[in-house]
């Protein structure tokens, strides 16, 4: 949409906040000394949407999710309006300030894994559901196991296997309504992306479509289980992401490197300690050979009581900084 009309409106704005960030680096690198390291990292990097895959609604029309008939016409009676919001001659109509309003109204419902889970709740039917999306952040299909936390459940324990192997080949033949290509990449069952004792959280199934560029989303009233988004200006997170360092210690050159390499690495550059139980290591490849001899790497076991098995958490913030750290985690829409 570089060319489009509302494209030239924002790319000075956007311009000149790429210039403000980079005066704010600048200005970082001038008053930073010889020893003092700036690291720029991103946790991801960026794309294009294209589309989006309608997950709940593909899952319906599979017979793996039900749905309580006077919310779902609700549903779809909001899915139309959002839709008829998006023509070209209603945007045309409309003023931005209420175009606008409307959009920031729709975000603020519909952006966190709580307000997901509320739309959700309101429109399934748990007791005959075997299988849901959850929300945009998870890019996964949980199986609704039965368990003693669980009695909404509508799949025994036995019946979780193989229903999991079902739903990920059908997955990976789900073709692009339009072109015909298959829209997975790939789909993972969760044991095999993630480990660790949170892994029981995660979607059952995890799955990768257009390299990102088509998103699994949870909304339902969708008549289709594809929808296009090649005319608006949206994008989400990409795999690669970057990390660059600046530092008389460190070596010109590139390399490749893993998300779980930057905090043990940022904590060494920093001088400190790197707690035992990361899944990363220091990148000493980014060093040179006097500073590693002169600055071997230290490391922070976690003090453990009595019992072996109960480890002691410090906590390094005080009540005030605690909530500021909570506040500002909860503006981006990560807390509740």
């Amino acid at each position: 949409l570089y060319t489009t009309p509302r494209a030239q409106k924002l790319r000075p704005r956007l311009l000149d906040e790429f210039r403000r960030v980079d005066d704010v680096v600048g200005e970082m690198v001038e008053r930073a000394s010889d020893d003092d390291t700036i690291m720029v990292v991103s946790d991801h990097g960026f794309g294009i949407t294209e589309g989006f895959f309608n997950a709940n609604t593909w899952l319906l029309r599979q017979g793996l999710l039900a749905v309580k008939p006077l919310p779902y016409i609700r549903a779809r009676l909001f899915h139309f309006a959002h839709q008829l919001g998006d023509r070209a001659f209603v945007r045309n109509a409309l003023p931005e300030s209420i175009q606008s309003a409307v959009r920031g109204s729709i975000r603020k419902t519909r952006s966190t894994f709580h307000s997901a889970r509320n739309d959700l709740e309101r429109v399934i039917d748990w007791a005959n559901t075997k299988a849901f999306f959850g929300s945009i952040p998870c890019q996964g299909i949980y199986i609704n196991e039965k368990t003693d936390t669980n009695p909404r459940g509508a799949v025994d324990s036995s019946d979780v296997e193989p229903l999991k192997y079902s739903i990920r080949e059908k997955l990976l033949t789900v073709k692009h309504p339009v072109s015909g290509e298959e829209l997975a990449d790939a789909v993972w069952f969760r044991e095999e992306v993630f480990h660790g004792d949170q892994t029981q959280f995660a979607p059952h199934l995890v799955f990768k479509m257009k390299n990102y560029s088509v998103l699994g989303r949870q909304h339902l009233g969708s008549r289709s289980y594809y929808s296009s988004t090649q005319h608006l200006p949206i994008g989400f997170h990409r795999s690669n992401g970057m990390i660059m360092l600046r530092n008389r210690n460190v070596k010109p050159g590139s390399m490749k490197a893993e998300m779980a390499d930057v905090m043990p690495t940022a904590l060494y550059s920093a001088g400190l300690a790197v707690p035992d139980g990361l899944d990363g290591r220091v990148l000493l490849e980014l060093f040179d050979e006097d500073h590693i001899r002169a600055n071997p790497v230290r490391h922070l076991f976690r003090e453990k009581t009595e019992s072996s098995s109960d480890q002691r958490e410090i906590s390094i913030y005080d009540k005030s900084e605690q909530q500021e750290l909570e506040d500002r985690l909860r503006s981006l829409g990560y807390l509740e």
